[in-house]
């Protein structure tokens, strides 16, 4: 169910057995149909080169448009066209400004250092648009649909890794009902965690998310507490989340401090946000 998630969020479709068969028959062969969802009035080079880029890096604002070779004017005029039209929203930055001591001199690289807010797609579908079908939609053009269904496949997991992180948050959104006070990812100079949930009585929750075909194991939880430790960030709770399940030695872990889940949480959420 996660995979359709990530490909059909916001797009109505009927259900097949396998993903591929359904993203064949209901985008590939509607790619003409589909795409008039997305024809822009002007800049239309840049604004497909600015999401295109948005699927590819690091999602950070000035990034993106910066990849593009567009001006920071530019920039945020088409950024503002592409919120308004619904198809991206904005992850705001928990980063602190850096602060400096009377008469201290900051190195130049922290001197040009600059807080960024992050970029999302409004959607899975609009996402998976961008990733696949917007840079390679010549080959639909010649009718080349298995090519581009193997492109598809040989980047696919890695597509739907993001997918997994974002149904993560809501798990924890979920859970944890009205205690919370944000639920995003947390990003610094130095240090990238996948979310850090912070709650009203001050206890927070970071979690590490793993899409892989294995087992995930206590290097993966000392990793993510070196992290938080080096940005001085307060968890009272530690979350993994994991595609594979778990190591015995994590799994002997587990307390009121550690929250494992596993694949098997997400069937009701996937089926819930999709039918």
């Amino acid at each position: 169910m996660i995979e359709y998630f990530a490909v059909f969020e916001g797009c109505e479709f009927l259900q097949k057995e396998n993903v591929f068969e359904a993203i064949y028959e209901f985008i590939l062969l509607r790619f003409e149909e589909l795409e008039r969802r997305f024809i822009f009035t002007h800049h239309k080079k840049e604004l497909n080169s600015m999401l295109t880029s948005l699927c590819r890096g690091d999602r950070k604002m000035y990034s993106i448009y910066k990849k593009s070779d567009i001006s920071r004017k530019l920039g945020f005029r088409l950024y503002e066209e592409l919120f308004e039209s619904g198809i991206i929203k904005k992850e705001f930055s928990r980063e602190e400004p850096l602060r400096k001591k009377r008469g201290e001199k900051l190195k130049k690289a922290s001197r040009d250092y600059q807080i960024e807010d992050k970029i999302l797609f409004k959607n899975g579908f609009c996402r998976f648009w961008f990733t696949f079908i917007a840079p390679n939609i010549e080959l639909l053009r010649r009718k080349e649909y298995d090519k581009m269904l193997d492109i598809i496949m040989s980047e696919f997991e890695k597509f739907v890794s993001f997918t997994y992180e974002i149904l993560c948050k809501k798990f924890l959104l979920e859970k944890f009902g009205e205690e919370f006070e944000s639920c995003d990812s947390y990003w610094s100079k130095n240090v990238e965690i996948d979310i850090y949930l912070s709650k009203r009585n001050g206890k927070n929750i970071a979690a590490e998310v793993k899409w892989k075909n294995h087992f995930v194991c206590k290097n993966v939880l000392s990793f993510l507490q070196k992290k938080c430790a080096k940005e001085k960030l307060e968890v009272d709770t530690f979350a993994l989340f994991s595609k594979s399940g778990f190591s015995k030695g994590l799994l002997k872990m587990q307390n009121e401090k550690l929250l494992l889940v596993d694949l098997k949480e997400f069937e009701a959420l996937c089926r819930e946000k999709l039918l």
